[in-house]
């Protein structure tokens, strides 16, 4: 952003640079280490941590950066998310996931993409954009858009591209 100065006269135009802050517009609240749990049957279902977090009221919903998402299907299976940013519609908990996307579960599944979408309510991750999968024993499965739970034990990739093996040495 910058902001320009000016008496009339040509040689008189200032700019003066005014650092942007990143922040989003109609930021109400802002929370560093923020933490969020959700709950089910009275069990912790999923709990989430942002570096930073702007709490828009007005849009019913908050943005974050710096995400880690632990996601509990029950005791022996969970799963950890990371990425860059979020924004969390504060009515559903839906997420909307961006930037370096890595999952990795209990079960040793792997994914990896750049955009991502959690639907709360049918506990679903899903993406239209390219998509890695890599499995404990190697094997890798690349492909656009799909569908899987939060523990990666069901994934449905529409449109694969690629499979390939990893040998461990």
């Amino acid at each position: 952003m910058s902001l320009l100065l000016s008496q009339c006269k040509k040689k008189d135009v200032y700019f003066l640079n005014v650092p942007d802050t990143g922040e989003p517009e109609n930021v109400d609240i802002v929370i560093k280490n923020f933490t969020a749990e959700g709950y089910k049957n009275q069990s912790l279902n999923w709990s989430l941590k942002a570096d930073t977090s702007y709490i828009i009221y007005s849009d019913y919903k908050v943005e974050m950066e710096g995400i880690q998402m632990t996601y509990h299907e029950n005791k022996n299976d969970t799963s950890v998310l990371t990425c860059e940013s979020a924004t969390m519609n504060r009515n559903t908990n839906d997420l909307n996931l961006k930037g370096n996307i890595e999952i990795k579960s209990s079960n040793g599944r792997e994914l990896y993409t750049n955009i991502l979408f959690w639907d709360n309510k049918k506990e679903e991750l899903s993406t239209n954009l390219p998509v890695k999968i890599a499995y404990s024993d190697g094997e890798v499965i690349q492909g656009k858009g799909m569908k899987a739970n939060g523990s990666l034990s069901k994934i449905v990739i529409y449109h694969p591209v690629g499979v390939h093996t990893i040998k461990n040495e």
